[in-house]
């Protein structure tokens, strides 16, 4: 191969000799937010190069000074493809494509979740996962930034896609500058960043007119413009559920002239600030179009991401500065190799030259680059599990009831609530302070749904089952309809035909309640608790029950009503409390019965603060007005019936009744008041009540005991008090008119005071009566059964045996006499002794002694 005094174009592998390769000829694209490209056409002696070495080693294509001018200008990369060609004679033909480092990024293809990281924060750990060096391979020129992203999703893409898709949406974009020994990638959002390459600031126009070499390094050949219309203005929208009632809207006018407005939504802008700025970012991606110059030239410094500035147009308002945006380079210096070859049949198109053809927009347009990657989305569904930093015993969540998840997709090893952000979770029913939420537990398998099939916008729509975490309805039970929590609170309803049933159960105490078909009994409504168990109503509250009821309380039982209180029962009523019972009013009352049977096994107490009153024995009046009363209160027992057959009758959620009960419902309605207004007035008569006369009345004060029995009320009313079966019978009698009180011990013994003036004790046996009387005349008698007595008058006593015989005993004399014998000692007139049969041998013998007569 024949040596060139000097190789305009050289190519240089570093993993190589330097003099390996000669360049041929190539073709090259470089252009704003492009990976350039360059094909070059290689010569080698070596037949055998190593192409793993090319591959592995970056290498550097070189334009060199005769046609750049002072310097060289290098373009270095890394080979992205590498092919070996054909051979003639000794030489060897190669074709390498040479890529920026940055291309290694297209090698990849990730899934991925970047958190609470700003724009250039998560694009910083792409590039260096892609194995570019932050300063030395890419440097970051951002003037305005986002805030940090919440949630950044990277989902079936390379680093390169992800990356040209957020600096298209940021309006971001990037060039190469090449230095001495590499390329380094920057990335900016402001023309503010772009300056011309030293010492070619100015390129002269010159169309084609033979100008010597010498100058073919400094002249644009072609200039042109290409102007498009634009839009007048550009409006973007989005929706953020953080803040639901703000308008997230952005405007930005492109051009006052302009035609027509471009409306984008779902742009994902979470502030009025981030939407101003997407919308200027989309206006000016329009504008920096409207105006394209085209140019041609064999300036190879014609870079770009450089401004250059135009000088000696024929239209003066072209001649100014220029930022280039696209370039596309073509080179040769084939006929030197093919002449040196010796290969005739050469033509002008295998001469030496460089030449290309370039897009360029004014300085002063800020350029953005076009929004052409596709963003992934995914029109299904993708399986995650719920994340929580605790172990999981109790779902967490944040104030707004949001979930975090790991994605199966996520290789970061992130658990503990660190591998995603807070995500709603969808309901069948939602609402201000209202709605449906089972709270999911960490592990639980959920179903993620995207908004509008956006990636960045993942929202909870389900929960499912697997192998480790069963269905609760099986094959053998799919007859039953189940909601249950983790704590094993349940819902279950069955839909087997003839065993329907719904029970509602938590574990807490055994507490459940079952309705309809249960396996303990017929069915029905059973409720079942082992502790406490509460009831609050706040309004009307309706029990209909036809059939018995039976109700057991086994320890203290209460019950409060504030207001009135109405209770019919058609029968008899029987309780059967192991416990006690407290009652308390606060007012006044009335107890109407018929009848009444009270029964205690120990005793019974009876306290009045005040005073106890118990009484019976009514008035004719009386009488009349228990009449009306129970007229009146068959009257609220029909109202409160017929109220309740209103609430049934009323209440949309009752179902199957019987309409053959239902009276006129302005009747039911008009009882019902009228009924409650009678039971109300009825709660005030009490005291009205307590003073009616009865026939017998106790009443018991502070004053004492007072027993009364009123004759003006029933005038055979009398006071009998009894101790005892009727054969043994002890008490206390007072007839009607309170002339005789009879005390009385069993059936032997009793006191009886007769109308105030007789006063009488008895004692009864089978020998008689023994007594003991006092009578109007102040005599007092004592009787023994076998009729000897002794009485005390006013004038002395008198002792007297079953017959005739007695001694009386007064102030003047002793008188004993028995039958027709008698012995007076009077203390005015001596002894009188009279006796028909007188026998001094029955006594011995009588002597008269100093006045006085011995016997015996």
């Amino acid at each position: 191969m024949p040596v060139l005094k000097e190789n305009a174009f050289t190519f240089v592998s570093h993993g190589l000799p330097e003099e390996t390769f000669t360049v041929a000829r190539f073709s090259g694209e470089e252009g704003l937010s492009t990976l350039y490209k360059f094909e070059i056409l290689l010569v080698s002696e070596q037949e055998d190069v190593d192409i793993a070495a090319v591959l592995q080693n970056p290498a550097t294509f070189t334009i060199k000074e005769h046609f750049s001018g002072d310097e060289d200008l290098p373009f270095h990369g890394i080979i992205s493809s590498f092919e070996q060609l054909h051979q003639v004679d000794q030489y060897v033909f190669y074709r390498a494509e040479l890529r920026p480092k940055a291309w290694w990024l297209t090698l990849t293809h990730h899934n991925q979740v970047f958190l609470n990281k700003t724009v250039s924060q998560f694009l910083e750990d792409l590039l260096g996962d892609g194995g570019l060096n932050k300063g030395l391979d890419f440097e970051l020129r951002i003037k305005e930034s986002f805030p940090p992203f919440d949630y950044v999703c990277q989902y079936g893409e390379s680093h390169f896609d992800f990356l040209s898709r957020w600096t298209e949406f940021a309006g971001w974009y990037y060039w190469f500058e090449q230095g001495e020994n590499a390329e380094i990638l920057i990335c900016s959002d402001s023309l503010i960043a772009h300056g011309p390459l030293s010492g070619r600031e100015t390129f002269t126009y010159s169309p084609p007119s033979g100008l010597d070499a010498a100058q073919a390094g400094q002249v644009i050949k072609a200039f042109t413009l290409k102007q498009t219309p634009v839009p007048r203005k550009v409006m973007v929208r989005d929706y953020n559920y953080m803040k639901p009632s703000l308008e997230m809207k952005g405007q930005a006018n492109v051009q006052d002239k302009g035609r027509g407005e471009i409306y984008l939504w779902g742009d994902h802008f979470r502030s009025l600030e981030g939407g101003d700025y997407l919308a200027r970012v989309r206006a000016e991606r329009f504008l920096c179009r409207e105006k394209v110059f085209h140019g041609m030239s064999s300036i190879p410094a014609v870079r770009p991401g450089y401004l250059f500035t135009l000088a000696r147009h024929y239209r003066q308002d072209f001649n100014g500065q220029y930022l280039t945006t696209m370039v596309r380079h073509e080179g040769s210096q084939e006929r030197w190799l093919l002449g040196g070859l010796e290969v005739g049949g050469m033509d002008d198109t295998n001469a030496l030259f460089y030449r290309n053809t370039f897009d360029c927009i004014p300085a002063g347009t800020q350029f953005r680059p076009a929004q052409a990657t596709a963003k992934p989305r995914i029109s299904g569904t993708v399986t995650a599990r719920i994340d929580a930093a605790g172990s999981g015993q109790y779902a967490e969540l944040d104030g707004h009831g949001r979930y975090k998840v790991v994605l199966p997709f996520d290789l970061s090893g992130r658990e503990g609530g660190k591998a995603s952000t807070w995500l709603r979770m969808s309901s069948p029913y939602a609402g201000e302070d209202y709605g449906m939420h089972f709270p999911l537990h960490k592990g639980t398998e959920v179903l993620l749904s995207f908004e509008e099939g956006d990636i960045d916008r993942p929202i909870i729509v389900g929960a499912v089952h697997n192998a480790e975490k069963p269905n609760l309805i099986t094959s053998g039970t799919e007859a039953i309809n189940a909601i249950r929590t983790a704590a094993g609170n349940h819902i279950a309803m069955g839909d087997e035909k003839g065993k329907e049933f719904i029970n509602l159960v938590c574990p807490e105490q055994d507490s459940r309640i079952s309705i309809g078909s249960n396996s303990g009994g017929p069915g029905g409504l059973i409720l079942s608790t082992s502790e406490g168990y509460y009831e609050h109503v706040k309004g009307d509250k309706l029990e209909w029950c036809i059939g018995s009821t039976n109700a057991v309380h086994i320890g203290q039982s209460s019950e409060t009503t504030l207001g009135a209180s109405a209770e019919v029962i058609m029968g008899n009523r029987v309780e059967f409390r192991l416990g006690g019972t407290n009652s308390f009013d606060f007012g006044a009352g009335i107890d109407l019965k018929k009848e009444f049977l009270q029964l205690t096994k120990e005793r019974t107490h009876m306290l009045g603060y005040e005073g106890v009153t118990i009484g019976g024995g009514a008035d004719l009046g009386m009488k009349s007005l228990l009449k009306s009363w129970w007229a009146t209160a068959l009257n609220i027992a029909a109202a409160n019936a017929a109220n309740a057959i209103k609430a049934q009758f009323l209440n949309p959620a009752v179902t199957n009744f019987d309409t053959k009960l239902i009276m006129n419902i302005d009747t039911i309605l008009y009882n019902a008041l009228w009924g409650f207004g009678i039971s109300k007035h009825l709660s005030f008569q009490s005291k009205k009540i307590t003073a009616t006369p009865m026939a017998g009345t106790i009443n018991i004060d502070k004053k004492g005991v007072e027993i009364k029995v009123n004759n003006t009320v029933a005038k055979d009313a009398k006071l009998i008090l009894k101790v005892g079966t009727p054969e043994q019978a002890s008490g206390l009698l007072i007839t009607p008119k309170g002339e005789q009180i009879t005390l009385r011990n069993k059936k032997n013994v009793s006191i009886t005071l007769d109308d105030g003036k007789t006063f009488q004790v008895k004692k009864t046996s089978v020998e008689g009566d023994a007594t003991i009387s006092i009578d109007a005349n102040n005599q007092i008698s004592l009787v023994h059964p076998k009729k000897p007595t002794i009485r005390l008058d006013d004038v002395g006593t008198t002792m007297k045996g079953s017959n005739e015989p007695y001694v009386r005993v007064d102030d003047e004399k002793v008188q004993i006499k028995a039958v027709s014998e008698s012995l007076i000692v009077n203390k005015s007139s001596g002894i009188f002794l009279k006796s028909s049969k007188f026998n001094a041998n029955a006594i011995g013998q009588m002597t008269l002694d100093g006045g006085m007569i011995k016997l015996g």
